[in-house]
């Protein structure tokens, strides 16, 4: 099959990856609302929090860019607007612009083959990675993703007792890690698996880095997605964070935006 074609496809993969993990759990809970408009999809958490509050579009218009801004604005709630590839064109940004959203972030869109052996990591004999089953380990997951927040976003905690009420068979795409040093939680990761293992929520606590916690949960998620027969690899890094994850076989292959409603709330 031709590269170009091949590509394309992953790359239409990486973005359903994303699409359906921001409305995952909040179609699942009644305290948190899903829609769409257009092919755009919009998700309210009920949280005052850009981390949950997002929208997934594919083409956008002057219209569809000003019903999500009137969507969140009359609730005065924070959002994060992801474009992806298919998003991408010559109006977009001028749409995005003109109904009052601003240019956030930029994430590179990459992706590995999965192999036994390619991700293997030193076992740190002082860190012991357990998945999320009970209310104390979705506790102990949302303290450390909200650890690396400044300030510290106590609505991530919130939203991850909240995944705890949700039943496992219900969730089973969303697969959540802690690393524990000593019982205490220091890191995560996170997958979530459609037709490709998407990876998460790589973090440590910010007193606990350097130390290759990291890395080892990164490892561990790889090594439960090859466990699981998955063959391809995603994830969304910063520029920053490029190299880190080349180190694995990761390679760039899309550009992902994000836009935001803060400055018109």
């Amino acid at each position: 099959m031709d590269k170009e074609i091949v590509n394309q496809n992953i790359i239409t993969s990486i973005e359903n990856n994303i699409r359906r993990k921001l409305q995952y759990i909040p179609s699942k809970l009644n305290s948190m609302k899903v829609i769409e408009i257009s092919d755009t999809l919009l998700v309210d958490s009920g949280l005052p929090s850009d981390t949950f509050n997002t929208a997934y579009g594919r083409k956008i218009s002057n219209d569809i860019a000003k019903k999500v801004m009137d969507f969140y604005k009359k609730n005065n709630t924070p959002m994060a607007w992801w474009i992806g590839p298919s998003s991408e064109d010559k109006h977009m940004a001028e749409c995005l612009q003109g109904a009052g959203f601003t240019h956030d972030e930029y994430d590179v869109g990459m992706v590995a083959e999965i192999f036994a052996s390619q991700h293997k990591y030193p076992a740190l004999s002082n860190l012991e990675i357990k998945q999320c089953k009970v209310p104390k380990d979705f506790k102990d997951f949302g303290e450390v993703l909200s650890s690396i927040f400044e300030p510290i976003d106590e609505y991530v905690q919130i939203f991850y007792q909240k995944v705890c009420s949700i039943n496992e068979n219900v969730r089973k795409d969303l697969i959540l890690f802690v690393g524990y040093d000593s019982g205490k939680p220091v890191a995560t990761s996170a997958l979530f698996l459609t037709d490709v293992a998407g990876i998460y929520d790589i973090s440590t606590r910010p007193e606990e880095r350097n130390k290759g916690y990291g890395s080892a949960m990164f490892c561990f998620a790889l090594e439960y997605a090859q466990q699981h027969s998955f063959k391809l690899a995603v994830l969304q890094a910063s520029p920053d964070g490029l190299n880190i994850y080349k180190r694995f076989g990761f390679k760039e292959l899309c550009g992902f935006n994000v836009w935001s409603n803060k400055y018109a709330i």
